[in-house]
């Protein structure tokens, strides 16, 4: 913060919560470093992306979650078809969604809803609101953290704050490193950091 006489914190950069996009904020911040770079070129770059698995998780695991109903779905697909087909390339219509997640639901949790002679599903406890929106929830918080889900959303946010600089804010590529990224690292409050280092080339 010094090079440029800012005195925003430099050396890291926020995130929201299971996002690895760039605020307005956080921009105006690599401005900054950009600025301090282009004026010093014997300075380099290092970035140490960051995730958070009590903060990030709960945001992750819904695509989690998506990504489970797929694989049911690929299983359905699978049985009757000669040609298999990959988990990641089935397309789940808002129909398929709400019904797997409804088979899924009940098989889990047989004790907390019921199904009409129609098919509809309603929630044993009417104090639990819509069904879909509870089973949605309830079997997200069954899904233990996933190590490379949150490896992956550190790893987007480092290349975030590259890409930012070397296509925004000019800087070579040659003078942006990132470093192995990781999950829980020690921070001294609750923000989602990414962490910035400088270091002579």
């Amino acid at each position: 913060a010094g090079l440029v006489g800012s005195d925003a914190d430099l050396s890291v950069i926020n995130f929201a919560v299971g996002n690895a996009d760039l605020s307005p904020e956080q921009t105006h911040k690599l401005d900054d470093i950009a600025k301090a770079l282009k004026e010093r070129p014997a300075l380099n770059l290092e970035i140490k992306g960051a995730a958070f698995q009590e903060q990030d998780w709960p945001i992750l695991r819904n695509d989690a979650l998506h990504e489970q109903l797929r694989r049911v779905r690929a299983s359905e697909v699978n049985k009757d078809d000669d040609k298999k087909i990959r988990p990641e390339y089935v397309w789940l219509s808002a129909d398929d969604y709400n019904r797997l997640l409804r088979d899924v639901f009940i098989q889990q949790f047989p004790h907390l809803a019921k199904i009409s002679i129609f098919g509809t599903p309603t929630l044993v406890n009417d104090e639990n609101g819509d069904f879909y929106a509870f089973a949605k929830k309830k079997l997200a918080e069954t899904l233990a953290p996933d190590p490379k889900r949150l490896k992956d959303l550190a790893t987007e946010r480092a290349q975030s704050i590259a890409k930012y600089l070397s296509q925004k804010a000019g800087i070579p590529n040659e003078r942006i490193f990132i470093l192995d990224t990781v999950v829980d690292p020690e921070r001294k409050n609750k923000d989602i950091t990414s962490q910035l280092s400088l270091k002579t080339n």
